[in-house]
């Protein structure tokens, strides 16, 4: 472990991973431990509990994916996305169920299974590759906690924290409760690693690399995390304290984008939620060329209504006005399916019935609500349409 002292507090070092500064106490990331339970995992019942486990884990991907995609985090819920695809693997199940045949419980055979996969991506020198392995090795320790009924999530911390880890999964990293989590730092990863994409995605400042830090660190403890500089401090002095600057601003410069020769560029920004809004109007944005609908459906187990659909888009259009925005109406499939809209397992989902195919061809209802809130919101403000994954001239 590299550290270093002043009176009472200690400095270590490790990876810059993602920016901002923050001061809080240490939250030691308590793994919950899978033991073996009393749930039979051989024979036809192992391969029924292991079709259940992926039937699971893949619901609970395309939730954390919706989340971060309403996050404005499209890019990255790809992740988990990608973490999904490989549950669809037939390699997994048809591996799997063989082994557990010839007397293997299914989470043994599972690990067994896609073990070669991991270990032949691990080897790789194209870090896209390693980065691959992580991932497929996090998704067969999310099967074997299914088939355990074990959560891969700790109780939250009662008060916001900085989590003091080993290792956090994507998975993990993706589900982490951001009024409760406020940065983390562990002790292996990399820069480059899908954890430290998804913190700069979610804005949480992160330290990885860091030799001996659980062991270094009491839980409750007050630490000092500069995801800008790679360092950790435990019990910072009130000088140190007093220096911290919170988190990086996205914006430093809102004044009008003009050319050399004088001609303005408008400078439109992508929104999933009012607070993207309300910050992309705060940093001069000239509107919003994507505004994602799927905030209006998400965190609930029903429909909105055409009402509640106007009363959201109105405060997103007031946030934004008089300046334009674009919305998408809404675009979700078999890959990322809301509580409220389940859909069945496709082959490729990615290009299957989903945004403007799935309301045409199953529920055009739920476009008709939506055209109407947008045509009652259009009346006072400058509101555009936007279809996703149109396909045919019919379609459009």
């Amino acid at each position: 472990m590299t550290s270093t002292s002043s009176l009472s507090q200690v400095k270590l070092h490790g990876i810059a991973a993602a920016p901002g500064q923050v001061v809080a106490p240490a939250w030691r990331w308590a793994e919950s431990r899978v033991h073996a339970s009393g749930t039979d995992l051989t024979g036809e019942t192992g391969i029924n509990r292991l079709q259940i486990a992926i039937r699971d884990v893949k619901a609970a991907l395309a939730t954390k994916a919706t989340g971060l995609e309403a996050s404005g985090a499209a890019a990255e819920a790809g992740i988990l996305q990608a973490q999904a695809l490989m549950l669809d693997d037939p390699a997994l199940l048809d591996g799997a169920s063989s082994l557990i045949r010839k007397g293997r419980p299914a989470d043994a055979a599972v690990a067994e299974t896609m073990a070669p996969f991991a270990e032949m991506l691990r080897a790789s020198d194209d870090e896209v590759f390693k980065a691959r392995a992580a991932d497929l090795e996090d998704v067969v320790e999310q099967l074997r906690r299914a088939l355990h009924g074990v959560s891969d999530m700790p109780p939250p911390p009662a008060t916001p924290s900085i989590v003091v880890a080993r290792d956090l999964a994507p998975s993990q990293t993706a589900g982490l409760d951001r009024t409760l989590v406020v940065g983390f730092a562990t002790e292996q990863g990399t820069a480059t690693a899908h954890t430290a994409i998804l913190a700069r995605a979610l804005g949480l400042p992160a330290v990885v690399g860091i030799a001996g830090l659980v062991d270094a660190v009491a839980d409750g403890q007050s630490v000092l995390l500069d995801g800008d500089r790679g360092t950790l401090v435990i019990d910072p002095s009130p000088g140190s304290v007093a220096h911290v600057a919170g988190p990086k601003p996205l914006v430093t410069d809102t004044a009008p984008a003009v050319t050399k020769d004088g001609r303005r560029i408008d400078v439109g920004c992508n929104a999933a939620n009012l607070e993207d809004a309300q910050r992309a109007a705060a940093a001069g944005a000239d509107g919003i060329g994507l505004l994602r609908s799927e905030f209006l459906f998400l965190g609930s187990d029903r429909l909105p209504t055409e009402e509640e659909q106007v009363a959201m888009l109105e405060q997103v259009m007031a946030a934004m006005a008089p300046r334009p925005v674009i919305l998408r109406t809404l675009d979700v499939g078999a890959d990322k399916p809301l509580p409220a809209l389940p859909q069945p397992a496709e082959a490729n989902p990615a290009l299957g019935v989903r945004g403007l195919r799935l309301q045409l061809l199953r529920r055009p209802e739920l476009l008709m609500d939506q055209l109407r809130a947008a045509l009652r919101i259009a009346a006072g403000y400058p509101l555009r349409l936007m279809f996703p994954m149109v396909s045919t001239v019919d379609e459009g």
